[in-house]
């Protein structure tokens, strides 16, 4: 193997390690099938600002998703602020039950947003909730029920069910020093190992 996948991945690793707190978390999540194409998602609402630094499809068994599925956070005006391709299978990491896939971190200011996760009509499940939902500190959920129909990712705003596929990762406030310095020093030794070359 190359030095410098191998660096790479250990940059990779080392950044899943410092995965930060989910949006939320849920208890008795039950997963349907359901083929059609549309965006679910839930709204909610930071208390002061954060920084987002992965964006996740709920992974039913944990095993890989069945299809890539577009996320992304809006603002209550439908503004895409941010977004993400999770991969198929078992490419992204695990955070409890959600196939995550980092982001360049991005900041959001204290306010109201809708996250989003476009079902292409594939074989992953849509998730419901049976229990309840807990947001992660400094977040207050709103409706957990928005969706729309349509092809891709767009801005859920229909009132439904409870959907939970999509979901994120923080820090507070501004990215972490460290998670830069590690990103910054992984491009560095790939730089230096192919101008060695």
């Amino acid at each position: 193997m190359r030095l410098s996948t191998l660096i790479l991945t250990g940059a990779m690793l080392a950044s899943s390690a410092l995965a930060g707190p989910l949006g939320l978390t849920a208890t008795g999540i039950v997963a349907a099938a359901d083929t059609r194409e549309y965006t679910t998602g839930w709204i909610f609402t930071t208390s002061s600002a954060i920084t987002v630094t992965a964006l996740g499809y709920f992974d039913e068994g944990r095993d890989g998703l069945l299809s890539s599925h577009q996320v992304g956070i809006f603002d209550t005006a439908g503004n895409l602020l941010v977004s993400t391709t999770v991969p198929a299978g078992t490419a992204g990491y695990l955070n409890a039950d959600w196939r995550m896939d980092s982001i360049a971190p991005f900041l959001l200011s204290a306010g109201t947003y809708v996250i989003g996760g476009a079902n292409h009509g594939s074989s992953d499940p849509i998730v419901y909730i049976a229990g309840s939902a807990t947001p992660a500190p400094g977040i207050t959920l709103g409706a957990l029920d928005v969706y729309n129909f349509g092809t891709g990712l767009i801005f859920p705003t229909s009132p439904g069910y409870t959907y939970l596929n999509p979901n994120f990762e923080f820090t507070t406030g501004v990215p972490e020093p460290a998670t830069l310095s590690l990103a910054g020093a992984a491009i560095a030794a790939i730089a230096f190992i192919r101008r060695k070359r």
